[in-house]
């Protein structure tokens, strides 16, 4: 057709895309970077617990004894003693009794004393009666005993 123009037509629409591609291969691995800065130091962590006490040594040697020390001063004289000092046993016998009463001077100073009696055969006997005359003297009534040989008694304050 020679001679006739070409008129070209209308453009169609815009067909579907295709399907996608394969996907392509991993790219080579790049090279390491720089190291970091170090860190900052952590805190301090507590202290430990104590360890176990050692055992004690031995003791040293005793030490040499130092010089004796210049005599104190006297004491003070002491109280007068008593007829029948007390503490002492003191002997008596039956012509010491006056109807059975043995009377005790002795000098303590003190009413309330005990006394205490022993026979001849060194058996501790309880008298009758004990009678505190005053601060100086007491009575021991021993009537229902028969008095022989050397009998003794003790004074207590």
């Amino acid at each position: 057709m020679e001679g006739t123009p070409i008129i070209p037509g209308p453009i169609g629409p815009i067909g579907p895309a295709g399907p996608a591609g394969p996907v392509g291969a991993d790219g080579a691995n790049g090279l390491d970077g720089a190291p970091g800065p170090a860190g900052a130091q952590g805190p301090a962590g507590p202290a430990g617990a104590d360890g176990a006490n050692g055992i004690n040594g031995l003791d040293g040697a005793p030490g040499v004894d130092g010089a004796t020390g210049p005599q104190g001063p006297a004491g003070p004289t002491g109280p007068a003693g008593a007829d029948a000092a007390a503490g002492i046993v003191t002997p008596f016998a039956a012509a010491d009794l006056t109807a059975g009463i043995l009377t005790i001077t002795h000098n303590l100073g003190e009413r309330f004393v005990e006394v205490a009696v022993w026979d001849d055969s060194g058996q501790r006997l309880r008298p009758s009666r004990v009678i505190a005359v005053d601060d100086a003297t007491l009575t021991v009534d021993l009537a229902v005993f028969s008095v022989t040989g050397t009998w003794h008694y003790k004074i207590y304050p």
